[in-house]
């Protein structure tokens, strides 16, 4: 994997893929993935109205990602297959980024329904955990995951991640209050070079 850290534009490169950050152009992208995923990623999101379907949603929720960047405070990572580049198949995200003493993120991903099973999603979020544990230089990633979700726990353990608890009622999905497991990754080789 080789990465590239401009001011706001991240770009990681994997076998077979190209993440990077995404802008506002890629607004109608992020809503037909959206509109193509709905039922199979709808059990594991909470509730959304019919605009988050629409890429006037995204063109707006698109804005803010470049300076959550360059704030250090959220990256986002668009996926695209190297020989389809037109074409979002999966999404890899760092929320909440703490620094400090807690050097820590909560990772969060999706893979295209039509590429499910391919391995991608694994590819993808490797890629990230490595630029988070290098350039970014965090200490800890956490992920939480649906105890039925056997196909993101498998990504997860594949890509060094360990279960540490449950975390009872902790996120509102389809109607009701879901457990979820916690898992997190450690940087073996943390600098400690960020405030």
């Amino acid at each position: 994997m080789s990465a590239t850290r401009p001011t706001a534009v991240l770009r990681l490169s994997t076998p077979r893929m190209e993440l990077r950050t995404p802008c506002q152009g890629d607004a109608g992208e992020f809503a037909a993935y959206r509109v193509r995923n709905r039922q199979a990623h709808g059990w594991t999101e909470p509730p959304r109205q019919e605009e988050y379907f629409t890429a006037g949603y995204w063109h707006n929720a698109l804005a803010p990602v470049p300076d959550r960047a360059k704030n250090d405070t959220e990256y986002r990572f668009a996926a695209f297959l190297k020989d389809d580049p037109d074409h979002l198949v999966g999404l890899v995200n760092l929320y909440n980024v703490m620094r400090g003493p807690i050097q820590c993120a909560l990772l969060g991903y999706s893979v295209d329904a039509g590429h499910m099973g391919r391995g991608l999603a694994s590819e993808a979020v490797s890629a990230v955990v490595s630029w988070a544990f290098g350039p970014a230089d965090l200490m800890r990633l956490e992920a939480n995951v649906l105890p039925e979700n056997h196909a993101s726990i498998r990504v997860l353990e594949k890509c060094g991640f360990h279960r540490v608890g449950l975390m009872r009622k902790s996120l509102r999905l389809a109607g009701g209050w879901q457990d979820h497991y916690m898992y997190e990754t450690v940087n073996e080789h943390h600098r400690g070079d960020r405030p």
